[in-house]
């Protein structure tokens, strides 16, 4: 029990559990094989992986693959990236997050500067890191399959903007779905878990919740699209065997578990979503999204709009169902672009 009094009034009273020691100390200790799947397979996928395909690229830097890489028009995609940041850090709670471990040892003034050098520096990572992701995507794309085959070297078609309002609206339904039927089966096979995260939703603590979402969006969107660009270019250009591909599938989907598991049952249990996800993300990758980066962004941001939106509409106070309804709002408006410039080039396309 915690008591705080201040003056004639109780102002903190808490209450807590008391887990035996023993307990504790079994449940955080950390063995062999936690070890490993904690970090020696997830370092060895992600940093292997981003090595290898960092390194294959720098080796070929004065390649023709290399030397067409439209570093302007990626660098403009990656702009959102950048307005993303500038939004979550002045609309979310970052400022007031760094105000609250304000240090009175040091100036106020010096303080925010500090705020600024390091949002500064924020946004330009930010910037940076799609913009060289989507520039290691486009060599090993236009070494496997041409130039002539990435989309945004040519003016895009109509059906290029139909497809990827096709692919938003279905992949995004069925992340959506799968997800709720992960959610559904764990149910009934129910197993240890070695902790349950609070949540208490993604941007309550924000000035303007739903201008922290779009920003987050944006950021996680352009990222995860490069990401998957990338992975999948490489793949197809240098992993050619079946067995390697496969391989390279369980030892991702091993990473992705990583240590958080509390059994060996939930080890299995979280191995099994994880390849179960990374397979459909193969066959939606392979055979729908193929080329069409625009779709496998209105995926991402679609899902995490929907989730988003779901957290404020779901609230009682109007301030967080107004926000929701914003969120709701910039979905719609970014499912109507592709729709909107689908029937624009489509009317002015001859026939």
């Amino acid at each position: 029990m915690d008591v705080k009094v201040l003056g004639d009034e109780v102002t903190n009273y808490r209450t807590y559990i008391k887990i035996p020691e023993d307990w504790r100390r079994k449940h955080e200790e950390f063995s062999l094989s936690r070890t490993v799947f904690s970090y020696v397979i997830p370092t060895l996928f992600f940093l292997g992986l981003g090595s290898t395909m960092l390194i294959l690229y720098l080796k070929n830097l004065k390649s023709e693959a290399a030397q067409s890489i439209p570093w302007r028009r990626i660098g403009f995609w990656s702009l959102g990236g950048l307005f993303g940041f500038v939004a979550v850090f002045a609309l979310g709670n970052r400022i007031a997050v760094f105000l609250n471990i304000y240090d009175t040892a040091i100036s106020l003034k010096m303080w925010f500067g500090i705020i600024a050098i390091g949002a500064l520096f924020g946004a330009l990572f930010n910037f940076g890191r799609i913009a060289i992701l989507f520039g290691i995507a486009w060599y090993f794309a236009s070494r496997s399959f041409g130039v002539e085959r990435i989309p945004g070297s040519t003016r895009l078609p109509a059906e290029y903007f139909r497809d990827a309002l096709w692919i938003g609206l279905g992949g995004g339904a069925g992340l959506l779905g799968l997800e709720r039927l992960f959610a559904s089966a764990s149910a009934y096979w129910q197993t240890v878990h070695r902790s349950l995260p609070a949540s208490f939703g993604r941007e309550f603590d924000a000035m303007f919740p739903a201008a922290s979402i779009l920003g987050g969006t944006l950021i996680d969107g352009l990222f995860m699209t490069s990401i998957v660009v990338a992975v999948a270019s490489f793949v197809a250009a240098h992993v050619r065997q079946l067995w390697l591909r496969t391989l390279l599938l369980f030892v991702g989907a091993f990473a992705l578990v990583g240590g958080g598991w509390g059994s060996p049952a939930d080890l299995a249990k979280q191995f099994l979503a994880r390849i179960v996800l990374l397979v459909v993300l193969v066959i939606g990758v392979q055979r729908l999204m193929r080329f069409n980066i625009l779709g496998c962004f209105l995926v991402v941001a679609s899902t995490s709009l929907v989730s988003g939106a779901a957290e404020l509409l779901g609230q009682p106070d109007s301030f967080y169902r107004a926000n929701g309804y914003a969120v709701l709002a910039a979905l719609v408006f970014l499912l109507a672009w592709p729709l909107t410039v689908w029937r624009l080039r489509n009317t002015a396309s001859p026939t």
